[in-house]
């Protein structure tokens, strides 16, 4: 373990400064109603209510990064708040209360805290640009994430996009947000769950994925 990085002074906290040859450093953060887990890449897992309870957030086997992330750019090629591979140095620090990953690209830090509420259903990301390069840059930033609920018992014969509808809320009126509605199996109206995600900055656009459509329902991520 000393190889890729040490223990801190916290208690049950771990910073790592090297990538394992293969596997990932794991972390998990849970309470009764929420479980989130998290690597070296970001947040991998996150479900309500668990263990039987919603899946909203799963990492893909072939994506690398998380799929809720900030996309950035100083002029040249679009990086990501999690893209390890790209920065020139970079350190993720596992601790009981978060997880704070620390990136250098080019003299401009992004640090990205990752937390949970100890009681409540709930995830914040927080995410800092600090200019060290001492001369001026343009940064364009902006909010990436892809939720699919998934009921976590579903069988192994059904389809999640069966059963499930991720939309996106642009209303003056009301919060901007996904929306997420999951099905009961049997049609049931006992077994639809609703849970609605609104992030701190302002939501954009959207884009519907036709090539990807399942069950007259596109696949939906917003930006």
């Amino acid at each position: 373990m000393s190889s890729y990085g040490s223990f801190t002074s916290q208690k049950g906290s771990y910073r790592i400064t090297k990538l394992p040859e293969a596997g990932s450093f794991e972390y998990i953060f849970k309470n009764g109603r929420f479980f989130l887990k998290v690597d070296q890449f970001g947040p991998s897992f996150i479900q309500l209510d668990p263990l039987g309870g919603m899946t909203v957030l799963k990492r893909m086997e072939r994506e690398t990064f998380s799929p809720w992330k900030v996309l950035f750019s100083t002029g040249g090629r679009v990086l990501s708040n999690f893209d390890i591979y790209s920065a020139k140095n970079f350190s993720v620090t596992y601790s009981p209360s978060c997880c704070i990953y620390d990136l250098e690209f080019d003299g401009l830090d992004v640090i990205t805290t990752i937390t949970m509420d100890a009681g409540l259903p709930e995830a914040f990301m927080d995410v800092r640009f600090v200019n060290r390069s001492g001369s001026k840059k343009d940064l364009h930033a902006i909010l990436c994430a892809s939720f699919e609920p998934v009921d976590s018992l579903m069988d192994v014969w059904h389809k999640k996009d069966w059963f499930s509808v991720t939309s996106v809320s642009v209303l003056q009126s009301a919060p901007y947000g996904f929306e997420c509605q999951k099905g009961g199996q049997k049609g049931h109206s006992s077994g639809m769950l609703r849970r609605f995600f609104c992030p701190s900055d302002q939501l954009r656009k959207a884009q519907a994925l036709y090539s990807q459509f399942q069950c007259h329902r596109p696949v939906l991520r917003a930006a």
